[in-house]
């Protein structure tokens, strides 16, 4: 009995502070009161720090034709390669910025965007870098082509001038996060 009796003795006070809290009191306003004193006219802050450089000089080329050839090492293995020209990639680029390549392994009206160097176990595309030139090698023939589907596999570089030397929080190789972050047009 005593058990009933308190929860009777809570539900009560439960009730009362929820009809207390709901009940809202009005009234006129308050008297308005004085106004503040005016800042000093003219007055302006100073200069801040310069900014740190943003992605404004970031180079990227277009969706690109790229051949392959191949030639014959010592060993009698078939290499294959290719040459992309890159007319801004400098000593600069290559000694403080970034230099990514991406890999359209699909047809053009269905992207399937690969950052290079790629290396699937069968498959293998690599990179050298080099003033003006980015070398592909691979040891297949993985140039641009054409059938009945359309037009497959493309190349695209990213080229991002040193600034500011510290670590990226943009994980260059997932494309559409590059992409996005840069600002890139398809």
């Amino acid at each position: 009995m005593k058990q009933v009796s308190a929860l009777v003795t809570f539900c009560f006070i439960a009730a009362f502070v929820l009809f207390m809290a709901s009940c809202a009191k009005t009234g006129p306003a308050g008297a308005t009161g004085p106004a503040g004193t005016t800042g000093a006219t003219g007055a302006t802050g100073a200069t801040g720090a310069t900014g740190a450089t943003g992605t404004a000089n970031v180079i990227y080329s277009a969706w690109l034709d790229v051949p392959f050839g191949y030639n014959v090492n010592t060993n009698g293995d078939t290499i294959w390669g290719a040459v992309i020209s890159a007319p801004k990639l400098d000593t600069n680029i290559l000694t403080k910025g970034e230099i990514k390549v991406y890999w359209n392994a699909n047809y053009v009206n269905a992207v399937d965007v690969v950052p290079l160097p790629y290396n699937d176990g069968a498959n293998i595309i690599l990179l050298d870098f080099l003033v003006g030139k980015i070398y592909l090698t691979a040891n297949g023939n993985f140039g641009t082509g054409t059938d009945a589907g359309g037009k497959y596999w493309q190349y695209r570089y990213v080229l991002v001038p040193g600034g500011t030397n510290a670590r990226s929080a943009i994980d260059w190789n997932n494309y559409a996060e590059v992409k996005k972050y840069l600002n890139l047009k398809d």
